[in-house]
């Protein structure tokens, strides 16, 4: 019940500070500042994070995720075992709905460990609230 609290909470409109008619321009720089800070808190984070965890299977390590608000994009790195496990993460995360334009950045295989991962950079285009 916690989490269901949490999550109602994260996706609640959060208000946004309106500046006196009087006010400085420093004080509505303030403001706008404020209001950036905000709108990034107000995105669907909570989704974007049970996107990806959903696409991620037990084949692939993910290590970074870098979402930008204001671009509507998100960057992962990470390690998947084989080419096969990367590829099919590249298909579920395009299955999502929230996430699209999914696209390999650089990808690389590690030759110097005996397991030889599959280290890679996707971006992709970010629909909150999808």
């Amino acid at each position: 019940s916690r989490l269901e609290d949490t999550r109602r909470l994260a996706g609640r409109a959060l208000p946004r500070l309106a500046p006196e008619a009087a006010a400085s321009p420093q004080l509505q720089a303030e403001l706008q500042a404020a209001n950036a800070v905000l709108d990034q808190m107000s995105l669907g984070w909570g989704g974007l994070l049970d996107d990806v965890e959903a696409a991620v299977g037990t084949d692939v390590a993910l290590l970074v995720l870098q979402p930008d608000a204001r671009g509507r994009s998100v960057t992962l790195e990470g390690e998947a075992r084989q080419m096969a496990a990367l590829l099919e993460l590249l298909t579920r995360l395009e299955a999502t709905g929230s996430l699209e334009q999914v696209h390999l950045l650089q990808h690389e295989t590690r030759v110097a460990d005996p397991r030889r991962p599959v280290a890679f950079k996707i971006q992709a285009r970010w629909t909150p609230g999808a």
